[in-house]
């Protein structure tokens, strides 16, 4: 489906903050309360995927209350993720992860992905210490190995947490492979291309930017 890269953002990070939620019927004024963003705003971004007009292109969304009773929130996380990742509705897109260093073993442990349309399906490194004697709920690979690993389970998309000396290689041959998108959590910043988007995150340069 086809939206306004900011409207895109914003019903991603409101889909997350309703699983959140407890309470089951929510005003536009409520979210905005919630999120920060006017409730013409919110209103708006909700078009996209509520109006009747769209809603019967996708498979197993049920009509939506208007603005003057509320949105039901299961009904609005269902349609948000029929809406952005259709293959939701099936299985979980695929993802890898570059780089079991510290950063690494912390997104193992976290679990971030949980109630989420993707999963981690495989990892690597350049270290073969790192591959043999991590535990994670997915295999470890040798980074020698990510072409073909890549291919072989069809993955699409890839988190990089790779250290300088590896980041930059490794996402090239990340793109090479075919893959869709990269998180980047590396310190080397990775411009997008033609056929893979890049999202490039630092905490620390998020900090810098909220303290200057």
């Amino acid at each position: 489906m086809q939206l306004p890269e900011p409207s895109k953002k914003r019903l991603i990070r409101l889909s997350r903050l309703l699983q959140e939620l407890q309470t089951e019927m929510l005003t536009s004024t409520h979210l905005q309360d919630l999120t920060g963003w006017t409730s013409t705003t919110i209103r708006k971004d909700l078009s996209y995927i509520l109006n009747a007009q769209n809603i019967r292109q996708f498979r197993q969304v049920k009509p939506i209350q208007g603005k003057s009773n509320g949105y039901k929130r299961t009904d609005l996380i269902e349609a948000i993720q029929t809406a952005l990742f259709p293959a939701k509705n099936t299985q979980s897109e695929k993802c890898c992860l570059i780089g079991l260093g510290t950063f690494g073993k912390a997104l193992i442990e976290s679990c971030l992905l949980d109630d989420s349309p993707f999963a981690i399906t495989a990892g690597f490194d350049a270290s073969l210490n790192r591959v043999e004697t991590l535990n994670a709920p997915f295999p470890l690979y040798a980074l020698s190995h990510l072409e073909r690993i890549i291919e072989a389970e069809r993955i699409r998309y890839a988190i990089l947490s790779a250290d300088i000396n590896n980041a930059s290689e490794a996402a090239d041959r990340l793109i090479k492979s075919g893959i869709k998108g990269i998180v980047n959590y590396s310190s080397t910043i990775l411009p997008s291309s033609k056929y893979t988007k890049t999202e490039n995150l630092s905490l620390s340069i998020s900090l810098q930017n909220l303290a200057c």
